[in-house]
């Protein structure tokens, strides 16, 4: 009995080796988070370990771990602007998780993810309509699952978007979720990004009271949560921006600058850049054009002529007309040259990105012919790997079952002897 029970054991283990190895499922994790941590400081050094990642879970036949290594490609991808390769590798994933037809739940969370990366894509290369798509893709899912936060995210995310198209409507009703959600998980970092949302739409609409009141209530959770303190000066600064557009100049100064005291002692660059903007924008509305040229000259300290960088045009542009209104035509010209250039810049840039955008729209019909491919090879190795399993289970059998046969024939003959002794 004994021995049949062993034995039974033995061929339990042999058949594990269909399973999982518990060491490279480990592996397979730890390099994954390797690959995050990475991000976004060393871009191809996360790279070159999702790679790693993604070949060791081919070998493994793990699903999960292909398609997470697929993800986190794709947005090492994203991080750096190459916006196809990200496209490619979240269809990829979304390949794996379709053809298996995988519904469990960790694996609808991941294809919620890699849906709303791709809206995410569509969204930065001014695809608005397959954005909208694809995060409805993904909040259907969000609904199955029941994840109420990242509903609360994509709500956020189609407000965005919706408010860019200028549907005010749709975007009211889609921050008000997201701000419900967000109220009900107890999320205080959403909330009052979602109250600075409302203020801006609500400026837009002309609804300036409204907003201050927004602003103020993002501001004031900013106050009461430390953690907060980055996302301040962004509210502080919006609020200086409603008392501009009612050309309350006095409290528009105030604000920029306790928003631009904040941005230079957390010293981020950005907001310090736009922040001197406004406040240049302030002091030319006044007349004050000397003053104003001082901050937007600062502001274009702080730019790049050879990047795409909204301020520094916007610096440029404005410099130019404070000097045209000073008389100053020479420099007036030569800002008015850097203005145009960066201008030029962006037009080329958007053409490039509506280009990514087209090959998006291409991807989706052809991307699971280009991976028919890879899948074949993915296939006959894992049907080559699937066979070599079986030999060497069978192997394995066949040599458990010949020792419990000569243990089997060993014990006969003690026995026999034994009888022989008594005899």
């Amino acid at each position: 009995m004994r021995s049949t029970l062993v034995l039974l054991i033995l061929l339990g283990l042999s058949f594990n080796i269909f399973g999982t190895d518990p060491n490279t499922e480990k592996d397979l994790n730890a390099m994954y988070d390797k690959a995050w941590d990475l991000l976004p400081s060393n871009v191809e050094a996360s790279l070159q370990i999702a790679d790693e990642m993604h070949d060791l879970a081919l070998d493994d036949d793990n699903l999960l771990a292909l398609v997470k290594s697929y993800y986190v490609t794709g947005y090492a991808y994203y991080l750096s602007n190459r916006y196809d390769k990200a496209a490619f590798n979240y269809f990829a994933g979304l390949d794996v998780i379709q053809k298996e037809g995988l519904m469990s739940k960790i694996f609808r969370e991941r294809e919620l993810l890699l849906f709303q990366n791709i809206g995410l894509l569509y969204e930065k290369t001014y695809g608005n309509k397959e954005a909208l798509d694809y995060y409805t893709k993904a909040i259907e899912i969000a609904e199955e699952i029941d994840s109420r936060f990242d509903i609360a995210v994509l709500n956020y995310n189609i407000g965005v978007i919706n408010f860019n198209m200028k549907d005010y409507e749709n975007a009211e009703n889609n921050f008000q979720t997201a701000l419900d959600l967000y109220v009900e998980l107890d999320d205080k970092k959403y909330i009052a990004q979602t109250y600075n949302l409302f203020g801006v739409l609500r400026m837009e609409q002309g609804e300036y009271e409204q907003a201050n009141e927004y602003y103020k209530n993002a501001i004031t959770l900013c106050e009461k949560h430390n953690f907060l303190e980055t996302k301040k000066s962004w509210y502080i600064s919006n609020l200086g921006e409603s008392f501009f557009d009612q050309k309350e100049y006095d409290s528009a100064k105030y604000f920029y600058n306790q928003a631009l005291l904040l941005s230079e002692k957390l010293d981020d660059v950005e907001k310090i850049q736009w922040i001197n903007n406004n406040l240049g924008d302030v002091y030319y509305q006044e007349g004050n054009y000397q003053k104003a040229i001082d901050f937007y000259q600062t502001s274009i300290a702080l730019g790049n002529t050879g990047i795409i960088d909204d301020e520094y045009k916007r610096s440029s542009k404005n410099i130019s007309e404070a000097y045209e209104m000073l008389g100053d035509y020479k420099n007036a010209l030569a800002f008015n040259d850097q203005y145009i250039h960066q201008a030029e810049l962006l037009e080329a840039t958007k053409d490039k990105l509506a280009e990514q955008n087209a090959q998006y729209r291409m991807r989706e019909v052809e991307w699971m012919l280009e991976l028919q491919a890879q899948q074949a090879r993915i296939s006959a190795m894992q049907a080559a790997n699937f066979w070599f399993k079986i030999s060497m289970s069978i192997l394995f059998i066949v040599l458990v079952y010949s020792a419990y046969k000569s243990i089997r024939y060993y014990r006969g003959i003690r026995a026999a002897k034994k009888l022989l002794l008594l005899d």
